[in-house]
């Protein structure tokens, strides 16, 4: 990825000069470099497989990164099967930086989540990637942008910042509906954030949102037995999760700036504007 590192020294200090630069945790600087290190190996040997989503697709999308990388979020259309030897097969693959399997599982919701450890000289990081099969919606060819100093772009498939946002505002609803329906904590409040970031960065095609929000309602075994014209927060929803709010926010590093409840409000009117 960067021919000028070599060695572990010097990739350290590197990243100590990226963390100051973007302020941020050294340990979500190692993630990025290591999770962008991967995909772009990954897309240079078998690119068409894959599609992003989760965070990475919201850093194509937006240009930036809103707040640090977790994981590595893909769907494929293609085998299962044939995904997961692409995965292995870069695991055995000598570079600079190499990557081992150090678990491997299959989720409730048939997703394979991978954790892999990452070794470049002697320093060793962990980072996980979840893969699924899915059809996604859209899918669009964009680089990968440049946000640490020597980031070479490289093209990547992502779905298109409607159909994240489409997805963003789903797990919302789906969520706020759980609460108010069946009692269940609520436990998402990093989508009201991305929300209030895509809208805030960049244009929307709402009636796009709208179209394929309504996809994912129909298949919703859930959600379509329930009508979603009434008010899906509850009165003291801002004070009820304030300090989840707080927590949520130190633990994945929001912008301070975006307020409580301007992420409530800005989540409120997109489902107002987009719903059926």
């Amino acid at each position: 990825m960067m021919d000028d590192l070599e060695r572990g020294s010097q990739l350290k200090g590197y990243i100590q000069r990226e963390t100051k630069e973007k302020g941020m945790h050294s340990n979500d600087a190692y993630t990025y470099y290591f999770c962008r290190d991967f995909l772009q190996r990954l897309y240079e040997m078998n690119g068409d497989t894959f599609v992003l989503k989760g965070s990475m697709s919201q850093f194509v999308n937006l240009n930036t990164l809103v707040r640090p990388i977790t994981d590595i979020d893909m769907v494929t259309a293609d085998s299962m099967q044939q995904a997961n030897d692409i995965i292995l097969a870069l695991t055995s693959e000598k570079d600079k930086v190499q990557y081992s399997l150090q678990n491997k599982f299959v989720t409730t919701n048939a997703t394979i989540n991978y954790g892999l450890i990452c070794k470049f000289d002697n320093i060793q990081h962990k980072i996980s990637l979840d893969l699924r099969k899915q059809k996604v919606s859209t899918r669009e060819k964009k680089e990968m942008p440049v946000y640490f100093s020597k980031d070479q772009p490289f093209d990547s498939n992502v779905v298109s910042v409607e159909e994240h946002l489409a997805n963003k505002i789903y797990m919302s609803v789906l969520n706020l509906q759980l609460n108010q329906k069946l009692g269940k904590e609520f436990n998402r409040l990093k989508d009201f954030y991305d929300i209030t970031k895509i809208l805030s960065l960049t244009d929307i095609n709402e009636e796009l949102v709208s179209d394929l929000l309504a996809l994912r309602i129909k298949t919703d075994g859930f959600l379509q037995d329930y009508e979603l014209d009434g008010n899906l927060f509850s009165k003291n929803f801002a004070n009820e999760n304030r300090e989840l709010w707080n927590m949520t926010g130190q633990k994945l590093g929001f912008d301070e700036s975006v307020t409580f409840e301007e992420a409530i409000d800005s989540t409120r009117d997109i489902i107002s504007r987009t719903r059926r």
